[in-house]
């Protein structure tokens, strides 16, 4: 009896020890696989969901494509990869033949660097000191050495994508206009000028009247811009004709 009991206790603990090691050996290992497996499967399927929403955006982007890429050439127009002088002097003889004004100079200059556009700092307004404090000579002494330096703010809000125009791309390039007719003439002329194709900033304007004649004369300084591409080298030229010259009419 004994000798038997021994056995069955011996069977029972070798029974423990395979399925222990089943488990931790075969069992455990699958569990753990079969975890990873769904914890992957979770991972692509909202990777996918991302995808689907990216794509039907990239879709929705593709279909305003021409829209947008004939928004592209209009504002190449006004900022052009190049200096392109020759284009913008046919907009000033235009403008001139539209408003019936006699141009009598043109000048064009080396092109400049842009210059971002800082924010003004501006001093912040300090509190006015209280009625206890203010109240005698060493009264008012302790505030003024108490009281905190005025703090610089800035007065102008951040511009937006300010960060893609830089003296590297934004190229500025001076030009200087005179002409002369009626007041109605030459103020249509300056109008023109303005809101032709080619973006021109116009920085000084001076009007006179001939008092021998009776007509006026314009005298107009600004800018063109040129806009390079991202590809492109330092500041385009001045085309090398008209580089710091005078077109007379």
């Amino acid at each position: 009896m004994n000798d038997t009991r021994i056995w069955l206790i011996g069977s029972v603990l070798l029974s423990v020890v395979i399925l222990a090691g089943g488990w931790f050996l075969g069992v455990s290992p699958m569990l753990a696989l079969a975890a990873t497996a769904e914890s992957d499967r979770v991972a692509v399927e909202a990777q996918n969901q991302q995808f689907e929403l990216n794509l039907a955006d990239l879709q929705v982007r593709y279909e305003d494509l021409p829209e947008v890429e004939r928004e592209l050439e209009e504002l190449r127009v006004a900022l052009p990869v190049d200096a392109d002088v020759s284009a913008f002097l046919r907009s000033i003889q235009k403008a001139a033949e539209e408003t019936e004004v006699v141009v009598a100079s043109i000048d064009v200059a080396d092109g400049l660097p842009y210059l971002p556009v800082l924010p003004e700092p501006v001093v912040a307004p300090v509190p006015a000191p209280t009625a206890e404090a203010a109240d005698g000579a060493e009264a008012a002494a302790a505030v003024d050495a108490a009281a905190p330096a005025p703090a610089l703010v800035s007065s102008v809000a951040p511009i937006p994508f300010a960060e893609f125009v830089t003296a590297d791309n934004f190229v500025a390039v001076p030009v200087s206009v005179s002409a002369t007719g009626s007041l109605e003439q030459v103020m249509a002329f300056v109008a023109g000028m303005q809101a032709g194709e080619r973006l021109y900033l116009v920085t000084a304007l001076n009007v006179a009247e001939d008092p021998t004649s009776g007509g006026f004369s314009v005298d107009l300084s600004g800018y063109i811009w040129t806009l390079l591409d991202a590809d492109s080298g330092a500041i385009a030229p001045v085309d090398p004709v008209l580089d710091s010259a005078t077109a007379t009419n």
